[in-house]
């Protein structure tokens, strides 16, 4: 009998202790407890769950569940009946109303006993549902946006892609359903570009950048080349470890690239084996770039390599910037200004240049300098000099021939007219006139072939 006390004695011992520490669960809870007994009546509360609704312990062990849950739920809310429910734990989310009107979300674990009393741990989740709300409107922003972008934007996970917008689609040439989940997003790039994207991503992966901004040649649905410019980094998406990005399509830019590349390499091949010189000068009249014949010209005078930024009054004599400015300004407005400049040299000649300056403008038409072309004429102006020298000597010619004429017209005929008067006294006394009439016959056509001799001088002269 002894015995059978002392077993009964402990029990309670130990009856107690678990009830301390059931009371004591239940006032330190950070989550909200209370019990009810068959009818759904409060009939245990702790401090957490009086904290949440605004009621006192009181209050609540005076109130049935159905006074504070959402009248909507209410129904949902009442105990189940079936004894196969019976110790099973229900886990649900409800919205309570507090005293002061004011809705609670909450999540409620409800353990229901064979006796149907009930044990029920609640969960404040309202800052849960808060984020879930910003979660679900910045996903539903995200879908907005990145649906309407003229961007391509894509989620890659686990090497595939798990999202693409209309954009990603387009610039591919794929439809989203052919591309989410079948294709490896590396074989969207050519096999030259394949490892450099790889290598992005795992440096990406190790930490060793923030972020991963790169182009690339890539494959198009119809086995065509396009080039994209990628951007991206690492983020969680459904707590899982995510790749997302966006990407624009090069392609038309880099054509673009290579057409200027070679444009620029004819430009270069032409200023390089032209005999005309180039000075390229920014608003500032300072040099952008020369050609190496006018970086020579300038040379001879500097006596020394025009460099970029190079102001004017080091590659234009001083005596010379006037009118040099004077020219500079007039393309500056959009006009073509030509002159000619010499430069005297200790041996006593003359360098002479043509001078030609426009305008350097964009594509848009915006004024972004001066060319100025310069050309060596010394042997233009060596030709001229040539040139006028024979027109000198032509002219002294044609004076001596006039000379000429004038002594035909004036010594010849002079002893011509003495003749001819002496036939006139030949002709008294004459036995044979016919011999008179020859001689004077051939005098008068003497006469005329120097008339005609005389004239033709003049005319040439």
């Amino acid at each position: 009998m002894d015995e059978q006390l002392k077993k009964i004695a402990a029990l309670k011992t130990k009856l107690k202790q678990t009830r301390v520490r059931y009371d004591a669960l239940m006032e330190y809870s950070l989550d909200g407890i209370y019990l009810t007994d068959s009818n759904a009546h409060i009939t245990k509360v702790n401090k957490a769950i009086c904290s949440m609704l605004g009621y006192t312990c009181e209050e609540l062990l005076h109130m049935g569940v159905g006074d504070f849950v959402d009248p909507v739920q209410a129904e949902n809310n009442s105990p189940a009946k079936s004894k196969t429910a019976f110790y099973l734990t229900v886990i649900k989310e409800e919205k309570f109303i507090c005293k002061n009107g004011s809705r609670l979300d909450v999540e409620i674990h409800n353990k229901i006993y064979n006796d149907e009393r009930s044990l029920t741990i609640v969960r404040d989740i309202t800052q849960r549902k808060k984020m879930e709300a910003k979660l679900h409107e910045a996903e539903l922003k995200f879908r907005t946006i990145a649906e309407r972008s003229m961007v391509g934007i894509y989620i890659v996970q686990n090497s595939s892609l798990t999202y693409v917008n209309p954009r990603f689609c387009e610039i591919f040439g794929y439809q989203s359903d052919e591309m989410i989940g079948i294709i490896p997003v590396i074989d969207l790039f050519h096999n030259d570009y394949k490892e450099m994207a790889k290598q992005a991503v795992r440096l990406l992966l190790e930490g060793k950048i923030e972020s991963v901004h790169y182009e690339a040649m890539c494959r198009h649905k119809d086995g065509s080349t396009i080039w994209a410019e990628f951007y991206g980094n690492l983020t969680l998406v459904g707590n899982q470890t995510s790749f997302i990005g966006s990407m624009i399509d090069i392609t038309g830019r880099k054509r673009a690239e290579e057409r200027l590349r070679l444009s620029e390499a004819n430009k270069e091949a032409i200023l390089n084996t032209t005999d005309t010189g180039y000075t390229l000068l920014d608003k500032d009249l300072k040099i952008l770039a020369v050609n190496h014949v006018a970086a020579n010209i300038i040379q001879r005078y500097i006596d020394h390599i025009p460099q970029a930024g190079t102001p004017l009054n080091l590659f234009v004599p001083k005596e010379r910037h006037c009118r040099f400015k004077k020219y500079a300004k007039k393309a500056l407005k959009g006009k073509v200004s030509s002159y000619e400049i010499n430069y005297p040299q200790a041996n006593g000649n003359n360098f002479y240049y043509a001078m030609k300056l426009f305008p350097s403008k964009d594509s848009s038409g915006e004024i972004l300098g001066i060319v100025v072309a310069i050309q060596d004429i010394n042997e233009r102006k060596k030709n001229e000099d040539n040139l006028k020298k024979a027109f000198d000597r032509i002219q002294t010619q044609l004076q001596c021939i006039k000379d000429m004429a004038w002594k035909q017209s004036h010594l010849l005929r002079s002893p011509l007219a003495n003749l001819k008067g002496l036939i006139g006294m030949l002709q008294v006394g004459m036995s044979d006139p016919g011999i008179l009439e020859y001689l004077q016959t051939e005098l008068d056509r003497l006469d005329r072939v120097i008339i005609d001799m005389a004239m033709e001088a003049n005319d040439q002269a």
